[in-house]
Formats: structure tokens, C-alpha cells, sequence
């Protein structure tokens, strides 16, 4: 028993791995002896104390998940899993620097970029000001298109975040009896075309860097009844957004 527990106090002094030392042998053997050990020198270990103090045994920890960036209702919807079924939401969004609150009996976007909102009711206040109700909006995007389709809407709106995720400048009002919209393009540039029934104006202009290399993209769009157009093009000179 003796023996083990030097062992293990003299290995306590060295790193893994390294062999025993003469000192180390000579206790082991004066023990086992019955006579007195040698005194064995202290040791202290390397402690690098500037060290992140956050390491675990499987490495440095998962970093914390983003808030929400969404700007408005519709980007709320595209942030959520569809598969979540019904929605009730308070608080503050990060993105659009306002609180909101909100309702839906079905809210989200699926792993394909389907998109369904139905029976939704909300309302946001900050940087951007918007309220809107809606029976049911249906949609489908990705890199290079984006269609939707909504019945029932009423929708009022001003601010700063436009719909095209864009900054600028931004308003509207109108109920939509139906309405159908297309926007075709890519990060860059793309066009938007819209056809609907029902009552109402909005118009905004901003710039956007979508694809992230610092040349920026001017962005318009405008509605008026029954019709919606808009558009973003890449300028030719950088622009630090």
C-alpha cells in the first residue's frame, strides 16, 4: 500500500509520459525497505492563468444562437419553422429594433422554402411601425425567385426596413381582396411584379448589400391598387452599409 501511494504522489509531479526518475526509484526501493524516503523536491504546476477560463473536455463551447433578425411580419414567418403549428409571440426583435406582438393559427417556412401564414393578427413598434391582419398568405423562394399569393389582408405600415430588405425609407396602407407577386433575379438584381384586388398604396426606397461584397443595391417598389412593381440593382462602387 505504501508503495503504491508514493508512486502515485511522484507521479502527481510529472507530466504523462515522462519516465521515472533516479530520485523517484530510490523512494520506491528505501520504502519497500522500511527506511526513509529522500525528500522529494516540490512541485508546482505550469498554470497558464491567462487561459480561457471557458474550455470543456470537448473544447471550447458552441457559441450563442443569434437573436431574431426579422424586420417585420413577413421575415418573422420566414424565421420560424412551419412545423411549430400555431404561433403567439411578444417581445423585441433585433433586426427591426421594435416590439412586437403577434398571433397565427399556422406560421412559418419549411426545409423546401414553402412559406404558409393563416389567420394571423400583428402588430410592431419601433423602427419600424406596422399593422397588419391576414386570412392567408402562401409563398415558395429561393435564390433566384420568390412567388407568393395572399387573400384577406389589410396592412399599414412606416419606417425604415422595407419589405425587399432594403433600408431606407418606407409606407403603405390597403386591404387585398387577392393578390399574387413574383420577384426574379438574384442577390444582386432582381425585378418584382405584382397583380392583386383590392384598395390601398404603399411605396419605398432603400439600399441593401445582399450578397455581401460591398458594392450596395438600390431598391424601389411601388403599389397602387391593382398593381406592383419594384426592382433592386447593384451599383458599380463599393458603399461601406
Amino acid at each position: 500500500m505504501t508503495d503504491s501511494i508514493n508512486r502515485r504522489e511522484n507521479a502527481a509531479c510529472r507530466l504523462p509520459g515522462d519516465e521515472p526518475t533516479q530520485d523517484d526509484e530510490s523512494n520506491v526501493a528505501a520504502t519497500s525497505a522500511g527506511q526513509s524516503e529522500k525528500p522529494r523536491q516540490s512541485c508546482m504546476l505550469d498554470v497558464d492563468w491567462n487561459e480561457p477560463k471557458d474550455q470543456t473536455p470537448f473544447g471550447p463551447p458552441r457559441p450563442p444562437l443569434p437573436g431574431p433578425k426579422a424586420t417585420n411580419n413577413a421575415t418573422r414567418t420566414q424565421e420560424r419553422n412551419l412545423a411549430s403549428g400555431a404561433y403567439a409571440e411578444a417581445g423585441y426583435s433585433e433586426g427591426g429594433h421594435a416590439l412586437h406582438a403577434g398571433v397565427a393559427i399556422l406560421k412559418g417556412r419549411d426545409t423546401r422554402g414553402g412559406e404558409v401564414e393563416a389567420m394571423s393578427v400583428s402588430v410592431q413598434i419601433g423602427a419600424e411601425h406596422e399593422l397588419q391582419a391576414t386570412a392567408l398568405r402562401v409563398g415558395f423562394s429561393d435564390s433566384k425567385v420568390a412567388i407568393g399569393a395572399e387573400a384577406g389582408t389589410a396592412n399599414a405600415h412606416i419606417g425604415i426596413h422595407n419589405s425587399d430588405g432594403s433600408t431606407g425609407v418606407n409606407s403603405g396602407i390597403g386591404f387585398v381582396e387577392v393578390a399574387a407577386e413574383g420577384t426574379f433575379g438574384n442577390e444582386a438584381n432582381s425585378v418584382t411584379v405584382g397583380v392583386g384586388v383590392g384598395v390601398g398604396a404603399e411605396m419605398s426606397v432603400g439600399l441593401r448589400d445582399k450578397d455581401a461584397n460591398g458594392k450596395p443595391e438600390a431598391c424601389f417598389r411601388l403599389g397602387v391598387k391593382f398593381a406592383t412593381v419594384g426592382a433592386c440593382v447593384e451599383l458599380p462602387f463599393h458603399l461601406k452599409m
